[in-house]
């Protein structure tokens, strides 16, 4: 991703956001009844290892300080 990791990580977190917003009953349905899918685990696993790759750029570049990106990512 170009730009700076910290507006990236904004986009990021509005888009959540506002998917949630907008499918409120798919998004609660899917926090209580988590499907039990590899393929949705996988795109999961693909989310937080892409977003804390871009937390670690920010943390190397001096941009943003996050001591646990993955953590981070996984909240996201």
């Amino acid at each position: 991703h170009e730009g700076s990791a910290a507006d990236f990580l904004r986009s990021v977190v509005r888009s959540v956001i506002e998917f949630c917003l907008a499918q409120r009953d798919v998004f609660h349905l899917m926090k209580i009844f988590p499907p039990d899918d590899a393929t949705l685990r996988a795109l999961d696993r693909e989310f937080i290892d892409f977003v804390s790759s871009v937390s670690r750029r920010g943390v190397s570049s001096g941009e943003l300080e996050d001591p646990h990106p993955e953590w981070t990512a996984a909240f996201v």
